[in-house]
């Protein structure tokens, strides 16, 4: 009876071994198969919803005379227009990624550096230096270092390394584009586009958003709910349909956010020392005004664009955050006049 309890037990621990193996051997495949799959779709006309894929994609379109890379979220990917920045006399290259904050800037500016710019563009929320968020999603490693340099808070850093750990493997790195495309796949078939915002009265349907002229070369379109995404092929994005919300927001601010002004003038620093002019722009939001001490935006090192309270017509919006093709093509022509300004200004750089 022991002898066989013996042979038993030590078959329980070969299975187990071997279940162990396959697991990892499949998780190894499965990783190696979404780089691979990632590095194929990456190529200079086009990218996948992803940091690397779009970092590939800014160095396949680099040129010795770039004059301004934009470093941004979802609102800088959808916000700018290539070609309303071409007419300007203005060669950029759009590095939004949808979904990042400052904490993912350090890396993304590293990466733009690379590229020898004349300008790096950080684009950010006025809102942001105020409200306390430690929201993270995919930081690098020289996310993390500068978040410890520049002081932050210890529990922002712990969650950072936390988050750093989390999305190391592919699949987890890699399962939002996996969820738009399900995502897509099915919305595909809802047959309206249904405007939310009662105030405008327009419903949009698939075959008109299909009419509707893109001022690039579409290579990828996706349906999410009640929206119309496309991609370009020189990096841009565009949005269409409608589901705003009504609101009207006015805040008094008194004090910036320390630890968020000193990492980001820590990345501001960066680009300095490497002579590129760093410009910081306030984007617009949505029926929101914030009352500030002008005295406030002398805590940024850099030069300042407060676009946020920018005048644009409600029917230009898609949500509360983001600017449909109409819009980013209007906000982009007042934003080339702007950032041509102050690029003569400092013309030293």
């Amino acid at each position: 009876m022991p002898v066989n309890f013996y042979i038993s037990n030590s078959k329980l621990k070969e299975n187990i071994k071997l279940t162990f193996l396959s697991a990892l051997v499949l998780f190894l495949g499965m990783h190696s198969m979404l780089n691979y799959l990632v590095s194929i779709k990456t190529t200079k006309s086009s990218f996948v919803t992803n940091i690397h894929s779009k970092t590939k994609h800014m160095q396949l379109n680099s040129s010795s005379d770039i004059d301004i890379i934009f470093v941004g979220n979802s609102r800088t990917f959808f916000h700018i227009s290539t070609k309303v920045f071409k007419k300007n006399s203005l060669n950029i290259y759009n590095y939004g990624v949808s979904d990042r904050t400052i904490y993912n800037y350090t890396y993304m500016v590293e990466q733009a550096i690379k590229q020898h710019p004349k300008t790096i563009v950080l684009s950010l929320k006025l809102s942001d230096f105020f409200e306390q968020s430690d929201y993270l999603n995919r930081v690098a490693l020289s996310d993390i270092s500068a978040m410890i340099k520049s002081h932050q808070k210890f529990s922002l850093v712990r969650k950072a390394m936390n988050d750093y750990i989390h999305f190391f493997y592919s699949l987890i790195d890699y399962s939002d584009v996996i969820n738009i495309k399900v995502q897509s796949l099915y919305n595909k078939f809802e047959p309206k586009i249904v405007n939310t915002f009662k105030e405008t009265k327009r419903v949009i349907s698939n075959d008109s958003v299909e009419k509707v002229e893109s001022d690039c070369q579409v290579f990828d379109i996706k349906y999410p709910k009640n929206m119309r995404t496309e991609k370009c092929t020189n990096g841009d994005g565009i949005l269409f349909g409608n589901t705003i919300k009504l609101q009207d927001i006015k805040k008094k601010i008194s004090s910036f956010n320390e630890e968020y002004v000193d990492l980001l003038n820590y990345i501001i620093n960066k680009i300095t020392k490497e002579n590129i002019q760093p410009i910081v722009v306030f984007e617009p939001l949505f029926h929101t005004t914030f009352d500030y001490n002008g005295t406030l935006i002398n805590e940024i090192k850099s030069d300042v664009i407060d676009l946020t309270s920018l005048n644009i017509e409600d029917i230009m919006w898609v949500d509360n955050n983001h600017l449909n093709g109409e819009g980013r093509v209007f906000y982009s022509h007042i934003l080339a006049e702007r950032l041509k300004e102050k690029i003569d200004e400092n013309s030293s750089f």
